[in-house]
């Protein structure tokens, strides 16, 4: 203990002999992101990779303010003041004409920056967790990230990440790199990188898996093709080599990766891929890069004005059989990628043939024109379609619960300043996880408004109605609904209050309702930032809430509540001679006891440093 304690402060105080560059971290504990997309892992590597390379306002294209991880209503903003205003030249006018709050744009200044800056040796970013365990102290989580630019068109970077409880100091460790090579357009990536293609069948993130409140964002993909990736996931991820080149309208693509997963390992086949990423027990111990995963890939996309298509076919073998892939070690796959454009007008798709008979396809098919956004789309996962690396509606390696569906999304401007999305996605499982479970089948409606009253306010209302019943009998159907509004006020330049208010209420046999309540304030000056804040929650024995509370850094700041208690949450950002930023934010829990009136106590402190030279 005493010694991974000395070990933590010693990664602590690294970055003093490294190069870095400073972002705007105390912003990223707030809610304008979003948290349904994207991952807070990826959300906090994205923050700062766009601290190196911004985009640049008059430069940018629309693709470019779609890809941010922001709150639909923030890029939903940011792209109409950008059709209508390319030559915005500073934060006040983009302000103005925008009806954005000060926070709001100290947020969209981490991605956004009006002139081209000199390009930035790099970044070191370390994050340590302090929580009490058993009475005393420990470290629950180390994370260390350092970014360094060497030259304009060559990056790297590497991580190094340790759980709560793990006995190994440095659990998790990867590097990344990106070359562009002068005068060509081709494009070298090593290390560990992503790929994104098409609708998401095959790589990353299918689609539907996380629909968010915008109703036709869930059909678009803004991420490019490959993509270096300095997260601490320890699976989600491929690790090895890419290379991208273009020429003209056409785009070659290639990469090779041998990665390890954890796996739960039955009987000499793998029943399951483990993507907690924690080696605490014994257990997972065992399970640590028990598996061995090969992939090689390529394929060509054709880029004209109002067409794009591509194929891309993939070969991935495991060092031990798979129990979903019938005790096989390999899987091919072919995808045909396609998207027409004309106007307003958007239809795009992705079909993937498999050689275990498996296949798959969704459709898309957008219109949008004078603030008026429509969306269809169907979608079919076959019984024995396996998706690596992605998300067919249920986490990777588990019992195919593949789907059919159909899913219609409308996104209206009602007026200059609120805005209206709806979805209403029906849905019907082909397989089910267990045998004697029969398939489930249902509907997901969602309504979302948006309305900035003034500039410095905004009111946001959501809700949530999924139906979900047994396929063989209708006569018990579970209805969960979801309630969520959230309140922020400027009160001027310097302070700033917000609300956000969630109830769940689940109506099956017996109704069951929980609630949660959080409020904070904030105050910035120009080297200080501080914010205090508390939530209330309530929830019912097997209802469990989730709500996102300010803190350093993003991925810990997520509470899942049960019970019923209470959070009183702080935040500290210092400054010193714009070269050091010292982040810090603490919370103290008190959660009621069911069985009694007695509170429990429980805390943690959550430090992050960057230092820039």
């Amino acid at each position: 203990m005493v010694k991974c304690l000395r070990s933590g402060w010693l990664l602590l105080w690294l970055p003093w002999l490294l190069t870095a560059q400073s972002t705007n971290s105390e912003i990223i504990g707030d809610s304008y992101f979003d948290n349904e997309a994207y991952s807070a892992e990826e959300i906090d590597a994205l923050v700062q990779n766009y601290a190196v390379n911004p985009i640049i306002w008059s430069a940018c294209e629309t693709t470019d303010l779609r890809a941010l991880p922001l709150r639909v209503d923030l890029k939903a903003a940011l792209i109409e003041l950008h059709n209508n205003h390319p030559a915005v030249a500073s934060w006040q006018e983009l302000g103005r004409l925008g009806n954005f709050s000060p926070d709001e744009l100290a947020v969209l200044a981490l991605f956004i920056t009006f002139e081209k800056r000199d390009q930035k040796r790099g970044n070191f970013t370390q994050y340590i967790v302090i929580k009490p365990s058993s009475s005393a102290f420990d470290i629950g989580k180390i994370l260390g990230r350092w970014r360094q630019n060497l030259s304009p068109n060559f990056f790297w970077g590497w991580i190094m990440e340790r759980d709560a409880g793990e006995p190994n100091l440095l659990d998790c460790f990867n590097f990344s790199g990106v070359y562009k090579l002068p005068r060509r357009a081709t494009t070298l990536i090593f290390g560990a990188y992503r790929v994104q293609w098409g609708s998401g069948l095959l790589y990353t993130t299918n689609l539907m898996a996380g629909r968010t409140n915008d109703a036709i964002g869930n059909l678009t993909s803004p991420r490019a093709r490959l993509s270096n990736y300095l997260g601490s996931d320890e699976n989600r991820y491929f690790f090895g080599g890419a290379v991208e080149h273009s020429h003209k309208q056409w785009q070659w693509r290639s990469f090779v990766s041998q990665h390890r997963f954890d796996a739960t390992i039955q009987d000499d086949l793998v029943t399951n891929l483990r993507t907690d990423g924690l080696h605490i027990t014994a257990g997972q111990i065992a399970a640590k890069d028990i598996v061995q995963e090969r992939t090689i890939g390529m394929g060509g996309e054709l880029t004209l004005k109002y067409f794009a298509c591509g194929l891309l076919g993939n070969s991935i073998s495991y060092s031990r059989p798979f129990k979903v892939l019938d005790a096989n070690r390999q899987i091919a796959s072919v995808s045909f990628y396609h998207r027409f454009q004309f106007k307003g007008l958007t239809l795009s798709g992705e079909a993937v043939w498999q050689n275990r008979n498996g296949n798959a396809f969704i459709e898309n098919l957008i219109y949008g024109e004078k603030g008026i956004n429509l969306a269809l789309s169907v979608r079919h996962y076959s019984t024995n379609y396996y998706a690596p690396l992605a998300a067919p509606l249920y986490k990777l390696g588990s019992m195919p619960r593949n789907e059919q569906g159909i899913y219609t999304g409308l996104r209206v401007k009602l007026s200059r300043r609120l805005w209206w999305s709806a979805f209403v996605d029906f849905y019907r499982q082909i397989t089910a996880e267990e045998v004697a479970v029969a398939p489930r089948m249902g509907c997901d409606l969602l309504n979302d408004f948006n309305y900035r009253v003034r500039s410095g306010t905004q009111v946001q209302l959501t809700y949530k109605l999924y139906t979900d019943y047994n396929s063989v009998s209708y006569l018990s159907p579970e209805r969960k609904s979801i309630m969520y509004l959230r309140y922020h006020q400027a009160l001027n330049n310097s302070m700033s209050v917000h609300f956000q208010w969630q109830t769940v209420l689940v109506s099956s046999n017996s109704d069951q309702r929980a609630a949660a309540f959080c409020c904070y304030y904030k105050w910035r000056g120009s080297q200080v930032v501080w914010l205090l804040g508390t939530t209330q929650y309530y929830t019912p024995m097997g209802l469990m809430l989730y709500i996102t509370e300010p803190g350093v850094p993003l991925q810990y700041n997520l509470s899942s509540l049960k019970g019923s208690g209470c959070h009183y949450f702080g935040l500290l950002n210092i400054k010193i001679q714009g070269r050091l930023n010292f982040s810090a934010s603490g919370q103290l829990a008190l959660a009621r006891q069911r069985s009694s009136s007695a509170f429990s106590f429980s805390g943690e402190l959550n430090l992050q440093l960057i230092f820039d030279l």
